[in-house]
């Protein structure tokens, strides 16, 4: 059986995955090639490292050969490295990201959950709150988040980086957290904006991209920026939008009239672009692959943003 060295792809700012196609061949014609896991040739891989292992199979059902190889799909941003022990962040909760994960030092050092979103107004305040597995009794970690407010694929540490807290002696699950109340600045982009937090063994992680931290790790989110209208702008521009799931066409109830409809994607990548300037405007989005999307809409009296799902 033969499987192909290990594949690196880089992908561009904006992108959250990409299609790779690779092959794997057996030179005995009656074996069967079984992929054990990770992701078939030909179809979307995420962020991040991916393993693919193969079986070939007699026609017995015996496995007579197994091989494996990797695919890295690069980032556009930074990618700190931890290089001793992976010490996990198990939760994350700010605005509706609500994500709990593995406390265990086999995870991954860095771990992409984009899809994961929540609406933030320019403005507001919100809390965050972290968890994380210490690894050690007497031992402290520090945690962080950086927001790439100017979408520029770089986190500032000066003017987009947070301080979060710190916490001592936890195994991730006992159920210790810190928070912090971060703001959100009025003078920032509006639309889907990459959220990074980070962890790490005593220094606070001042840098988002350093190669050098031994224990920690780092989760990437998204999260939409959207304009503060004040209360009565908002009530005014009550907007309902159906179906959510959608599969073909996504209608809009407005009480204004609309001048621009546009899709992103959860990178802040623009997909779908209409100008309409009419009342109770829609929109076919049946060209969407299958995933979420915000659907920002655009008034005399400024933007609003939803959250779509495409079937």
């Amino acid at each position: 059986m033969q499987v192909p060295s290990d594949i690196e792809v880089q992908i561009n700012l904006g992108e959250t995955s990409v299609i790779v196609n690779y092959e794997v061949t057996t030179d005995c014609a009656d074996t069967q090639l079984v992929m054990v896991s990770g992701i078939a040739s030909g179809e979307t891989f995420p962020i991040g490292m991916t393993t693919i292992a193969y079986n070939a199979v007699d026609q017995e059902g015996n496995v007579v050969g197994s091989a494996s190889f990797k695919v890295n799909v690069k980032d556009s941003y930074c990618t700190p490295r931890f290089a001793a022990i992976v010490e996990p962040i198990t939760k994350v909760e700010f605005g509706s990201i609500q994500d709990n994960t593995t406390s265990y030092v086999t995870a991954s050092e860095n771990e992409y959950f984009l899809e994961q979103s929540t609406d933030v107004i320019k403005g507001e305040t919100y809390t965050i709150t972290v968890a994380g597995n210490i690894n050690g009794i007497a031992e402290t970690s520090q945690f962080v988040v950086f927001f790439d407010f100017d979408q520029d694929g770089i986190f500032n540490p000066d003017t987009e980086g947070y301080y979060i807290g710190s916490i001592t002696g936890s195994t991730g699950v006992d159920g210790q957290t810190v928070s912090n109340q971060i703001t959100i600045p009025t003078d920032i982009l509006t639309g889907p904006t990459r959220m990074r937090v980070m962890k790490t063994y005593r220094l606070v992680p001042e840098n988002p991209c350093s190669l050098t931290y031994a224990y920690g790790q780092s989760e990437d989110y998204t999260i939409n920026v959207v304009e503060n209208l004040g209360t009565n702008d908002i009530a005014n521009q009550s907007i309902k939008v159906y179906p959510n799931p959608v599969k073909d066409v996504v209608n809009l109830q407005t009480s204004k009239e609309v001048n621009t409809i546009a899709i992103y994607n959860l990178a802040g990548q623009k997909i779908i672009s209409k100008e309409v300037n009419i009342i109770n405007p829609s929109l076919n989005v049946s060209s969407l692959p299958k995933g979420v999307y915000i659907l920002k809409v655009e008034t005399n009296e400024g933007s609003i943003s939803h959250k779509i799902i495409k079937e």
